[in-house]
């Protein structure tokens, strides 16, 4: 039995049968002519999921007489695909449950699709997200700074970065802003010697942020009603790979973790928590030591040779550049503006 490329969403998968390099017709979607994989090619992928999921056992997960099976457990197909988005849209539902099945099969002639499965217990009483960060954060403050002791977070981020790479072509046009009035030379990245903490760089290691819409990158500047600014039109001087941290948990494969799905759900939890709180607008309250998480982030980008990376604004309706080097693009030209109207949204705290 073969199934395509076209069966799945995940992109691990996708990659593994383009590479397979064979092209025949689909046993599920029934597309001819595109590359496929034997279905029993994937259940070594797939195995990874077995201690997981456990099948719901009598005595174990739940009393007959008390409990009704179905409040308790889900068929596997159900958990996989709403836990990590697997198959495509075209073969969701019984074809993508048969095609399932017949991964599993591969591994377990018992398997039946039938049968109701229930995180293990393992998974289910893994560290929130919450613990997760305050974890993360607190041994990076207090305890190991550069390495911390679970070696295989670095690891696993690293394969989720290198999953998301974004290409930003040469000449491509991007804005840094100032608030008051500023010569052209001094709209570059801050000396090294002068460079204050931020949110991507430690102390004494200066980065340029930028961004490619002006209403962003007036917007990060937070600036007072009449403030005069200070934009600068930067263009790049090649092509430059970026990180996108732009992307959810769907392009994110539970295949690409090395085989721990428990260290990789720990690893994605913690990943999307860095990620926001690259977005969230700089506090004034922040002390330095707060923003050693995300500087952990972003100097993970750059040791593998990355340009910078993007994200969210928070504050702008488009995205935030780091740039790792400033001499990697061209300082074009300035330009002054008035900040006429700020607009603010209230609501009540609790």
């Amino acid at each position: 039995m073969y199934c395509c490329e076209n069966c799945f969403k995940d992109r691990f998968l996708i990659n593994k049968i383009r590479n397979n390099n064979i092209i025949d017709s689909c046993d599920y979607c029934y597309e001819d002519g595109v590359k496929v994989i034997k279905v029993d090619d994937l259940a070594d992928v797939f195995a990874i999921f077995i201690p997981y999921y456990e099948k719901l056992e009598h005595g174990e997960h739940f009393i007959h007489e008390v409990h009704d099976p179905v409040d308790i457990g889900e068929f596997l197909y159900d958990l996989i695909q709403h836990e990590w988005m697997i198959f495509s849209a075209g073969i969701e539902g019984q074809t993508a449950k048969s095609l399932l099945t017949d991964i599993m099969l591969s591994l377990n002639s018992e398997y039946s699709e039938a049968d109701l499965y229930v995180k293990a217990a393992e998974a289910v009483y893994f560290e929130s997200t919450l613990e997760v960060w305050d974890n993360f954060s607190e041994e990076l403050k207090h305890g190991n700074r550069f390495f911390p002791s679970k070696g295989y977070i670095a690891e696993n981020i690293v394969n989720i970065l290198k999953e998301n790479n974004h290409i930003i072509p040469q000449s491509a046009i991007f804005y840094r802003g100032r608030i008051g009035k500023h010569i052209i030379d001094n709209m570059g990245a801050p000396p090294n010697e002068i460079a204050s903490p931020g949110r991507a760089n430690p102390r004494g290691i200066s980065y340029l942020y930028a961004s490619p819409q002006r209403k962003t990158c007036v917007a990060e500047l937070r600036p007072y009603k009449s403030a005069v600014i200070t934009l600068v039109e930067m263009t790049a001087k090649r092509q430059l790979k970026f990180v996108s941290l732009n992307t959810g948990r769907a392009l994110i494969s539970p295949f690409q973790f090395n085989g721990n799905l428990l260290e990789a759900t720990e690893t994605l939890s913690l990943y999307q928590k860095l990620v926001f709180e690259l977005s969230k607008p700089v506090s004034p309250d922040n002390s330095e030591i707060d923003y050693l998480p995300t500087q952990y982030l972003s100097e993970l980008i750059k040791n593998e040779g990355f340009d910078g990376f993007m994200f969210k604004s928070s504050l702008g309706p488009g995205d935030n550049y780091v740039i790792f080097n400033e001499k990697n693009v061209d300082l074009n030209s300035v330009e002054f503006c008035k900040i006429d109207e700020i607009q603010y949204t209230v609501h009540q705290s609790f």
